[in-house]
């Protein structure tokens, strides 16, 4: 086992059961500081003095700078070491889907954002990126990634997570894994994937379940040997995930062989008593997680404060307790986080925002627009000279930050207003004013607000959640001039072209931000067919964090980018786009449905020919075009084969490089129970110069088309198969048909999760 077994069963044998609760429990970083932002020796002696597990969201709770960031975890570290009986330093952890959630730091594109790209080398990078600064910072283990598959809209989070597919969802989680955590965990970042498990999808179907819900997951620990898992604010199958033993003993540790920690959403052990009722008391809420699996409550120890009395009055066993202090500290040894005497520091002020993180931003921000529609108005050509720029996210930088970012973090739930300059925020409006030459006119007026009932119109509700969103301000603190939309529109009429930048911000999207009409919010949509009826061209700009309905104003829309939230750089990228400085190739991974009656709605739900998607999963344009041709696949195969190939063309059929992402579907001809109706089971971006054509053979594992029962039993069943190739979901290129024979073979587990492609 670890090499430092002996060595933690030594001071665990050492430890009080105060001691050993310290080990379970984290703390917020400003509970300890002073009112000049360092640490307080005082509050450490009163607050810690028996230790510490975790350090909680110990940037974004903070508005410390980064050298004083840095300080604070120093001398935090040093009462620690120095002031505690058995010197154990405490992990540092933060959220980091779109970078470290830091002052100073760069904003990365928010996950969703990430998925559109399909691009698993630049997320590669942007993790390992964020590796490094983490650790720069004093970090060691990350809150992240979110591997919930989402296919509801109306969900407030499915901006944090990679989209409706679990294929795709399972490899860029997989993909973040790696990247942050690296060969070794001393020198990379523990990752953390969430929220285990089912949270966003209820589908409690358990073959669907098993397959689609779990796969993620799976993937994490089996092939990215992730090290920490979270569990969810919700229950499954009536128990709360927080003290699920079917999920966090039978499922994880001992069917996929988990062997890291698991520790709580922040509020959540405390909800298995308050919002489940559960338990009766917190020491029976202590009992039962810890009976289940779950190691360490976050963010304080609410419930778990009772371990030291209950361990004196017998009622929670010693061996439990035992083995959570035992996994906490080997995730601290294997961190690297048990040996620590101090931060490297290189005697220069720290810069978590270097200009190749700047560059990472905005290439990243790129490549994860979407064109969903035009019609030859882009790129905009050189004979424009004047254009109208309207709408709330056209000069907003809460257009360009998802959820968990450090500046949403801080002034959703501090109160602090948003600093533009730190890292630089480029809206649409500075990166149009950046990029235009001096001959084009710019007229800018917002001409209507997010929402003309001032964010009231989904209200938090009390339940299941992060309970500090339950009486969260519903507005923001940026305080907008008050706007004339007569001129905006009169503007419009006068210019050659509108861009209008529409959508959302943190209040309408994000944790606790459900809404169940996801239509454009407040009065946005009479306000683009305004526009609209000018007669002049309108691009659509929508930032946001979940999939809205277009259709009200998707027909007199010349074009339409989604730029969900993208981050530091989104608004030059978005310019860009428009200009046609690059050549957009980003595809939804959400479906974008066609009415609010049609959510949920995704391509393994199955689309309705009476009444398809507006713009269904895998969609997304080019500005030049490609031909797909020469499928060759097998026409059948045995239950006892292993894997087969499927190649076909690629052509840029166009006047300009670009990047096309090839997605390759299984569809069941006999649609079978817990089968969804379209599997995504292999994609590809393949690079192109105009004229160019290229051959993709995507290796197919026979693995990856099983399927788990009811009862969890996975097996490779007969049946045939369309097997597509395609543009989008809908978009199919080519296609043929696949029939498996022989018996159906029972599989211990799937060896194989993903095809490999290979581009020539």
């Amino acid at each position: 086992m670890f090499n430092a077994e002996k060595r933690i069963d030594d001071l665990i044998a050492q430890m009080t059961p105060e001691e050993k609760t310290a080990q379970l429990r984290g703390i917020w970083l400003r509970d300890l500081l002073d009112g000049s932002g360092r640490i307080s020796l005082e509050a450490c002696r009163k607050h810690i003095p028996h230790g510490l597990g975790h350090v909680c969201q110990y940037s974004s709770a903070t508005s410390l700078k980064p050298d004083e960031l840095v300080q604070a975890v120093r001398d935090l570290q040093r009462f620690l070491r120095e002031e505690t009986r058995l010197g154990i330093p405490a992990i540092c952890q933060e959220e980091a889907i779109s970078g470290l959630a830091a002052r100073g730091a760069t904003t990365l594109p928010q996950q969703i954002n990430m998925s559109c790209t399909w691009n698993l080398e630049r997320l590669l990078d942007n993790t390992k990126s964020t590796a490094r600064t983490m650790r720069m910072a004093g970090a060691s283990h990350a809150l992240s990634p979110m591997l919930d598959v989402l296919d509801n809209a109306q969900w407030g989070r499915a901006e944090e997570g990679f989209g409706e597919d679990p294929y795709l969802v399972s490899l860029m989680g997989l993909t973040f894994i790696q990247g942050l955590q690296g060969a070794d965990l001393r020198e990379g970042i523990a990752a953390c994937a969430k929220h285990f498990a089912g949270y966003g999808n209820m589908n409690e179907d358990m073959g669907v379940f098993w397959d689609d819900v779990l796969m993620p997951h799976e993937v994490a620990v089996r092939l990215g040997h992730v090290a920490t898992i979270m569990s969810g604010y919700h229950a499954f199958q009536g128990v709360p995930t927080s003290a699920s033993q079917f999920l966090m003993d039978e499922v994880l540790r001992k069917k996929w062989g988990f062997e890291g920690v698991v520790i709580s959403d922040y509020g959540a052990v405390r909800q298995v008593k308050t919002v489940f009722n559960y338990a009766p008391d917190a020491a029976t809420t202590a009992l039962r997680c810890l009976e289940a699996g779950l190691d360490i409550e976050l963010p304080t120890p609410e419930m778990f404060s009772e371990i030291p009395k209950a361990l004196a009055e017998g009622l929670i066993p010693t061996d439990l307790v035992d083995r959570a202090v035992k996994r906490a500290l080997t995730l601290k040894a294997r961190t690297g986080v048990l040996d620590l005497i101090d931060i490297p520091g290189s005697g220069e002020p720290l810069d978590f925002n270097p200009p190749e993180n700047q560059r990472r931003a905005y290439q990243a921000a790129c490549e994860s627009l979407v064109l969903l529609q035009n019609d030859g108005v882009l790129p905009l050509g050189p004979g424009i000279r004047s254009v109208a720029v309207v709408g709330p996210n056209a000069d907003s930088a809460y257009a360009l930050l998802g959820d968990y970012t450090y500046q949403t973090l801080n002034e959703f739930f501090r109160r602090i207003p948003v600093d533009p300059s730190f890292p630089q925020l480029v809206t649409l409006l500075a990166g149009l004013r950046d990029r235009l030459g001096p001959e084009v006119a710019i007229h800018y007026e917002r001409g209507c607000d997010w929402s003309c009932a001032t964010h009231q119109e989904d209200e938090a509700r009390e339940g299941a959640g992060d309970q500090r969103t339950w009486k969260t301000a519903t507005a923001p603190m940026e305080a907008p001039r008050p706007t004339d939309p007569e001129r905006a529109v009169r503007l419009a009429a006068e210019s050659d072209v509108v861009i209008a930048a529409m959508g959302e911000n943190r209040y309408l999207c994000g944790e606790g931000r459900n809404r169940e009409d996801v239509r454009l919010p407040g009065d946005q949509e009479a306000f683009v067919q305004k526009l609209i009826a000018t007669g002049k061209p309108v691009i659509l700009i929508v930032f946001g964090g979940r999939p809205m309905v277009l259709t009200d104003v998707a027909a007199g829309c010349r074009a339409i980018v989604y730029a969900w939230y993208p981050g530091q750089e989104g608004g030059h990228a978005v310019a860009d786009l428009l200009l046609g400085r690059f050549n957009p190739s980003g595809k939804l991974t959400m479906t974008l449905p066609r009415s609010n009656e049609q959510v949920p709605v995704s391509h393994r739900l199955g689309y309705r020919a009476d009444n398809p998607p507006l713009f269904p999963f895998g969609h997304g344009l080019s500005y030049t075009s490609y031909e797909y041709a020469r499928l060759a696949a097998p026409a059948t195969l045995k239950t006892s084969d292993t894997s087969f190939l499927v190649q076909f063309e690629l052509t840029n059929t166009g006047n300009r490089e670009g990047v096309e992402i090839a997605q390759l579907y299984f569809v069941p001809l006999k649609r079978e129970a817990n089968r969804p109706a379209m599997e995504l089971k292999g994609f590809v971006r393949v690079v192109l110069k105009p004229g160019e054509t290229r051959v993709v053979t995507i290796d197919v594992f026979l693995h990856q088309l099983a399927r788990h029962d009811a009862a969890g039993q996975l097996a490779l069943r007969p049946g045939a198969y369309s097997v597509l190739i395609g543009a989008s979901s809908t978009d199919i290129r080519l296609r043929t048909e696949l029939t498996l024979t022989g018996d159906a073979v029972a599989l211990a587990r799937r060896e194989h999760f993903f095809s490999q492609t290979t581009v020539e």
